[in-house]
């Protein structure tokens, strides 16, 4: 037989000598050990031996087996020590929910609680109650895990395999801090509190641990519902920027796609001021909101992601799936004030409360008043010169401080007469019809800056003097700007020349202008040969075509003359002729070209060949002397010519077809409040842009105003709204053509052009890059060695 011995190694860490004597196993008679290390001792024929009733998680227990003879002899002894396992933990008993009114920001104001690795924002809070477990199974309980099945009220029937049908994990409670007074007793209570989405209804199971086996759930609580509510405001205030020049502001901020259980529907943009405001004076109550603008959250999403707005924002933090990027805008800002913003969000339970203000924004200075009693007279100074007079007061403020006046624009325009061919094309450019292929004349305007000294207007009068080259039509606008810049309403006087005005000079000719026809191209095929074209330098290897350029010498609307109107009349025809003046633009070329394609041409035709896919302006130029046949022609003599033609704009495909250039504006303001988008000029703006851009060249500047006849259906579907405008072209590769809209409320907007065909289709141009360009100059093709005129290269 074997003698077998036990008794506990040593006692279990953490366990003290009475739980120990407790956890003893009983001797053979049935009696406790006197303590835990009582030996017990058995003994057996066999080789194996099986002892049960130990608690579990006891130990190490100390084994010991010796052989015993017949004679009751012992042999040596053979040890080793073993420990039970540790089982599961009995179950959580007793489970209680209930919802915590008024609760939000799980983390807010518990103290002394059991408070779970709580989502924090928009949640609510349940406080759940239970019992512990009887049993640990060996060890102490060291946390209980909450589970909870969610079933929202808010999704479809479709949509339901996607709410949780088993119990998901929520949260993790230690069980000291679960347990009442912190010390964990077997079968006592027990209270934590977890953080649950609102407009959801909640199932809850508790599972105790400890440290290595999980208890078997808990029986389900009671259902508990959180209602939806309305949603809070966005975390951070709203980051503001000045647009409009400084009486409009953007704001941009982040904020959440859903709150109180619900999607969000909008915002309220709060207007704090103008005047001195607290940081926290919209906390609450929002008393101190002077103005609110709702935007709803399509649109403010969609106008974060406007990709021609001037502001560029990056949000501090990165942006969660649950969020978005919004914008909103705030117009009517009075001026020299202090303003603050504030958000609410809103969704179909109602607006939240207000979010914290953003930083301050403060108004520039008022627009300076608008000059007064101007008056202009017509006069011939001492160099018998007819000059207009100018003169105006510096007008006076209605209210509010506008800061002193830095200078007066002035500017004079020639404005058409009533029956001229730029007056007809104008009133068919307003009234939606054709003007054919050329545009306005493109005259003389006057620009000047009357600096004021010290910006002291009060009690001043300003005198402004321009020389006039002709009898006609003018227009005079007076602007008054201020030092920070803002500019006052335009005033504009109305002058009408008349030809008497004018002293009669010895020997002087009145010429009227050489007119295009009204078919002034007839294109005849083909170009035999490109070597002549008259173009000079020109290495553009596209087709050429032969055409028949057709004029008259003057325009036959002057012949009939009206009875009794004063005029001069021509006392000869003129036998110097005209130059036939050509301005275009190279493919993938930044700069504008001239070439005279004819001098002192007296016929009115002139055949020529006209190369294929570029844009070109054509214009008369009336002599004023004869040609010097042993001087070539030069560009410059358009630009010393005080008669010339209307420009005829003309650019053919290789099959003769004519082209259309097109000029787009992107309209941040549009009528009829559509959203921003590319908008077409109407046609006579089209022409007078095009002619200026081939003409003028890079960074010329043209202005032009749009009234309520030519926006909208009647101009042909453009969105811009009434007002002055100011477009300035770029040099279409480090600098884009651009439009400003003048006066107050201004903007800066982007400017394209299209060419289309005569199907209304984007024309494909051919490509030109930069490759194939001169490296000096970015102008002339790679196309042969030649010495560059401007480096020597």
């Amino acid at each position: 037989s074997a003698s077998i011995q036990t008794a506990p190694a040593k006692e279990p860490a953490g366990v003290d000598a009475g739980e120990a004597a407790e956890k003893a196993p009983p001797t053979e008679e049935g009696e406790k050990a006197d303590g835990p290390k009582s030996p017990r001792r058995w003994r057996t024929a066999d080789c194996e031996f099986t002892h049960s009733g130990l608690a579990p998680g006891s130990g190490p227990y100390r084994i010991e087996v010796r052989a015993v003879s017949p004679a009751g002899l012992l042999g040596a002894e053979a040890s080793m020590e073993a420990s039970t396992a540790v089982a599961a933990p009995g179950t959580v008993a007793g489970l209680r929910a209930r919802l915590r009114p008024g609760r939000m920001h799980a983390a807010e104001g518990v103290e002394g609680e059991a408070v779970a690795e709580m989502k924090t924002g928009d949640v609510d809070v349940v406080r759940l109650e239970f019992r512990a477990p009887t049993f640990d199974g060996g060890r102490k309980i060291e946390s209980f895990l909450v589970y909870a099945v969610e079933e929202s009220l808010e999704e479809d029937k479709a949509d339901a395999s996607k709410q949780s049908a088993a119990p998901v994990p929520l949260c993790d409670v230690a069980s000291t801090d679960a347990a009442s007074g912190g010390k964990l007793e077997p079968g006592g209570m027990c209270a934590c509190e977890v953080s649950v989405e609102p407009n959801k209804e909640y199932t809850f199971f508790v599972e105790a641990h400890n440290g290595v086996h999980p208890s078997v759930l808990s029986d389900p609580s009671a259902s508990v519902f959180v209602p939806a509510r309305v949603p809070l405001p966005p975390r951070e205030p709203p980051e503001v920027f000045r647009v409009e020049g400084g009486f409009a502001a953007e704001l941009r901020w982040v904020g959440p796609l859903r709150g109180g259980g619900l999607p969000l529907l909008s915002f309220k943009v709060g207007v704090l001021g103008p005047g001195d405001m607290a940081q926290g004076a919209a906390q609450s109550s929002g008393s101190s909101v002077a103005r609110e603008v709702n935007v709803s959250c399509s649109q403010a999403m969609a106008a974060a992601q406007d990709s021609s707005s001037a502001i560029r924002w990056q949000p501090p933090v990165p942006v969660s799936d649950t969020e978005a990027v919004y914008a909103a805008r705030v117009d009517g800002l009075q001026a020299d004030a202090r303003y603050c913003f504030v958000l609410a969000a809103s969704n179909a339970m109602g607006t939240g409360h207000w979010s914290r203000p953003s930083s301050p924004l403060m108004t520039p200075l008022a627009a300076p008043p608008a000059p007064a009693n101007a008056v202009a007279t017509i006069m011939v100074d001492d160099k018998q010169r007819v000059v207009v007079t100018v003169s105006w007061d510096g007008g006076r403020a209605q209210s509010g401080s506008c800061g002193a006046i830095a200078a007066f624009n002035v500017l004079l325009v020639p404005v058409p007469p009533l029956g001229s061919p730029a007056a007809v094309a104008a009133a068919a450019a307003a009234s939606g019809g054709s003007s054919g292929s050329s545009c306005c004349p493109a005259e003389v305007v006057i620009r000047e800056r009357v600096v004021v000294p010290s910006g002291k207007t009060q009690g001043r009068r300003f005198t402004w003097t321009a020389p006039l080259a002709k009898p006609g039509g003018y227009a005079v606008e007076i602007v008054a700007e201020s030092a920070a810049g803002q500019k006052s309403l335009p005033v504009v006087l109305t002058l009408d020349v008349r030809p008497e005005a004018f002293p009669m000079q010895d020997g002087e000719v009145s010429a009227q202008a050489p007119q295009w026809a009204e078919e002034p191209v007839l294109v005849l095929g083909p170009a035999v040969s490109t070597e002549d074209t008259r173009f000079g330098d020109f290495e553009d290897g596209g087709a050429w075509m032969q055409a028949l350029l057709l004029w008259h010498d003057d325009d036959p609307a002057h012949k009939a003359m009206q009875a009794g109107s004063l005029s001069r009349h021509i006392s000869g025809k003129l036998e110097t002729g005209v130059d036939v003046v050509c301005s275009y633009r190279r493919p993938g070329s930044s700069t504008h070209h001239t070439a005279v394609l004819a001098a002192g041409v007296t016929a009115s035709r002139l055949q020529v060949a006209l190369p294929s896919n570029i844009p070109m302006s054509l214009r008369l130029l009336l002599r004023t002397e004869p040609v010097d046949l042993t001087m070539a022609a030069k560009p410059s003599a358009k630009r010393s010519s005080k008669v010339q033609s209307e420009p005829l704009l003309l650019m053919m495909t290789a099959t003769s077809e004519h082209l259309k250039p097109t000029w787009e504006v992107w309209a941040r303001q549009t009528v009829g409040g559509v959203p921003p988008r590319w908008t077409e000029l109407p046609e006579l703006y089209n022409n007078i842009l095009e002619a200026a851009w081939l003409e003028d060249g890079n960074m010329a500047k043209v202005q032009f105003e749009l009234s309520e006849r030519n926006v909208g259906e009647n101009g042909g579907g453009c969105l811009l709204p009434p007002g002055h405008y100011e477009i300035t072209f770029g040099d279409e590769r480090q600098i884009q053509a651009s439009v400003r809209r003048l006066g107050m409320g201004g903007w800066t907007a982007k400017v394209r052009r299209t060419v289309h065909d005569a199907a209304g289709e984007e024309a494909e141009m051919p490509a030109v890059s930069a490759e194939d360009m001169c490296v000096i100059c970015m102008e002339r093709r790679r196309t042969h060695a030649f010495m560059h005129a401007d480096t020597g290269d």
